[in-house]
């Protein structure tokens, strides 16, 4: 904890709302992108001063990214092992996968780590995201509560009702900053 320091409240909720935004016009267009972490999201600007300007993101890394249908489910086993959702791992899932991974790298965001432990094997991290629960007990969290509730829908199951990225832009802890609304109208067409 004494290395990262959690960017404020205003920054997290500057990034999460660009995140999502790109993964909601992603998948208004019908493309799962499939591996959705903070690696593959590029500050466009490396000064970041809350007072004056919005820092902005551009997601990158397309190579695993498929065109889907809506109602299909996808087979293939890919993406970032500390960000892959269960569904993902059992070779059946939908573009609610990005949500998952978009949960995960929130995560990061706040803590400055992945949530699986690097100690533990790959295999041991595959059983970990297939039959445990997410947890947002790091100490982070307890200043950020609208957030954890935000991300609380993002690790259900899907067939236990993971939101979309179309409902979680209407997320109040999201839209109640000053920029959200210049957000929406500027980042990209959504509907």
């Amino acid at each position: 904890m004494g290395l990262y320091k959690t960017p404020s409240s205003l920054t997290l909720a500057q990034f999460a709302w660009q995140m999502l935004a790109a993964v909601s016009y992603l998948h208004l267009h019908r493309i799962a992108h499939r591996d959705i972490k903070p690696q593959n999201f590029l500050l466009t600007d490396p000064v970041v001063d809350e007072a004056s300007h919005l820092a902005k993101l551009k997601l990158t890394d397309f190579n695993l990214a498929a065109v889907y249908k809506p109602g299909k489910i996808m087979t293939q086993s890919c993406g970032s092992l500390n960000f892959v959702a269960p569904e993902v791992l059992e070779e059946s899932y939908t573009n609610l996968c990005d949500m998952w991974s978009y949960g995960m790298s929130l995560y990061m965001l706040v803590t400055g780590r992945p949530y699986w432990p690097d100690s533990i094997s790959d295999h041991e991290c595959m059983e970990l995201i297939v039959n445990g629960t997410i947890q947002l007990h790091d100490p982070r969290f307890q200043k950020q509560k609208e957030l954890k509730d935000f991300m609380h829908p993002l690790f259900l199951r899907e067939k236990a009702g993971r939101i979309s990225a179309k409902k979680a832009r209407q997320n109040a802890w999201l839209n109640g900053h000053p920029f959200a609304d210049g957000i929406a109208k500027g980042c990209c067409v959504l509907s």
